[in-house]
């Protein structure tokens, strides 16, 4: 999580109450760059505070995402591994847990655009804004470095 809301809202694209099942809220922190941004929002105690909420569950949410995947390619090696691997159940229950943390995202997604656009002042949404076409720019710098890797290891 770089940046405040593009963070949140990057993880949630790439992919509530089952969130706080999988990992609590309160086990998840927001990391130092964030709180930087968050600083720059010039936020009063109010909005602070619900932002921070949100970033948290953000980062459980991310937490437990990754945690979904590792344990994937776990289950999914054991499976290949198997002569009688049974991929189709292995497919459902993967597609039943994106599914779920779909749903999860969204939720958040829909409670970080209504503090958006209900609790910033248009300031502040410019400052935010600026941030979420940096995170953007971060990814497109991921990207091309990627093809780069991929092109250069075409077959490897």
């Amino acid at each position: 999580m770089k940046t405040i809301l593009t963070f949140c809202l990057g993880s949630l694209l790439l992919l509530g109450p089952a969130l706080a099942v999988a990992v609590p809220a309160r086990h998840a922190t927001v990391p130092p760059a964030v709180m930087a941004k968050v600083q720059q929002l010039d936020l009063t105690p109010a909005q602070r505070a619900e932002l921070v909420e949100l970033l948290i569950r953000a980062q459980a949410l991310h937490v437990t995402v990754q945690a979904d995947v590792d344990a994937y390619l776990g289950d999914a090696k054991r499976e290949l591994a198997r002569a009688d691997g049974d991929l189709r159940t292995l497919a459902s229950q993967r597609e039943t847990l994106v599914e779920l943390r779909i749903a999860n995202a969204r939720e958040l997604r829909d409670e970080l655009l209504n503090f958006y656009y209900e609790d910033l002042s248009p300031q502040q949404q410019a400052t935010m804004r600026g941030f979420l076409l940096q995170r953007i720019a971060r990814i497109e710098r991921v990207r091309a470095a990627f093809a780069t890797l991929r092109a250069n290891f075409v077959g490897v």
